[in-house]
């Protein structure tokens, strides 16, 4: 527990030059003042936007208390670290003083264009003449998939020829599979098979308003595939737009077809997207 005797025990035994903290957790906030007392730095990592999630769960009311919280945990801090520019600056507008950039990397001996598998494809039913639109994330309401059904069916209307599968799994799966009858679903993925996962497709998609980075942009495009994301949250610093993927407007299920209809239309310009 926070200020139990052995975790202070074993934590000045190790006697750390740098405590590093996540989220405003009592254990963090403990390590903040045990930090204070020692005279250790204290740095924090920004991944996980949890006040952007407060609307999907229908406590959007919180979200100003949710950022006076973030605010006073992270000011107790040396410095912040977040993972990409635009999230670096909308926590400065938040009151958050002291952050710094601190991006990230992507294994591309496993992310790689060599993964690519036919028999993936087949089973997502896509060929040569029929690309595969690939998600890889969560299942849950924060990464805005509602915005992917409604895309999905605007790109039906258009008779945009194309396969949609889904990797990954939580406690939106099966609303999902009754919204998305046509697609196929993987399921959680890992290792080398998630890998081959996004080698296997052509274009990959992403809604979600609530991230800070975005890994599965990274890994997406390492696997030589561009990417459609949205202009809030971290992916848009991912991606160089108009070269490595496309920016849709955020909530905007006809624009994020717009742009996928494009990619998927366009096997050349798939491909230049996909080698950028």
């Amino acid at each position: 527990r926070p200020g139990g005797r052995d975790v202070l025990a074993d934590l000045d035994a190790f006697a750390p030059d740098i405590i590093h903290v996540v989220s405003p957790t009592p254990m963090a906030i403990w390590a903040q003042n045990h930090a204070r007392e020692r005279g250790i730095p204290v740095v924090a990592t920004f991944h996980t936007h949890f006040v952007s999630y407060f609307p999907y769960y229908g406590v959007a009311g919180l979200e100003p208390l949710g950022w006076r919280i973030l605010r006073w945990f992270h000011n107790r801090c040396t410095v912040t670290y977040a993972p990409t520019r635009n999230i670096v600056e909308e926590l400065e507008r938040n009151g958050v003083r002291d952050v710094r950039l601190w991006s990230r990397g992507v294994d591309t001996a496993r992310f790689s264009p060599e993964a690519r598998d036919a028999r993936l494809r087949a089973l997502a039913g896509a060929d040569d003449g029929t690309p595969l639109l690939l998600l890889v994330s969560r299942l849950v309401r924060e990464k805005d998939l509602a915005d992917l059904v409604a895309a999905d069916a605007e790109l039906k209307r258009r008779g945009v020829r194309y396969r949609l599968a889904l990797v990954g799994d939580g406690p939106m799966r099966r609303e999902l599979e009754r919204s998305l009858p046509d697609a196929y679903f993987a399921g959680h993925q890992g290792g080398a098979a998630l890998a081959a996962w996004y080698a296997s497709g052509d274009v990959f998609v992403f809604p979600s308003t609530t991230e800070t980075f975005a890994n599965v942009v990274q890994e997406a495009m390492a696997s030589g595939l561009p990417a459609v994301v949205v202009d809030r949250g971290g992916p848009q610093s991912v991606i160089e737009p108009g070269v490595s993927g496309l920016v849709a407007r955020s909530n905007d299920a006809v624009h994020i077809a717009d742009h996928c209809e494009r990619l998927l239309r366009d096997a050349d310009l798939r491909k230049a997207m996909g080698l950028a």
